[in-house]
């Protein structure tokens, strides 16, 4: 069974108010949901989003 290939997972560090990071954090567990997964999710949807604005 062969494996697809991967993207390269990078870092991306980003300096926020410590009260929004508490509070996210506090909002994911209670959601049993990973920070991560939430923040790349809303990534995606703000670029499919914004997609045809790029290209005009």
């Amino acid at each position: 069974m062969s494996k697809e290939p991967t993207e390269e997972i990078v870092e991306l560090k980003l300096r926020i108010p410590r009260s929004l990071r508490s509070e996210f954090k506090s909002i994911c567990a209670a959601r049993d949901e990973n920070m991560k997964d939430v923040l790349v999710a809303h990534m995606r949807k703000y670029i499919e989003q914004h997609k045809a604005e790029k290209s005009e």
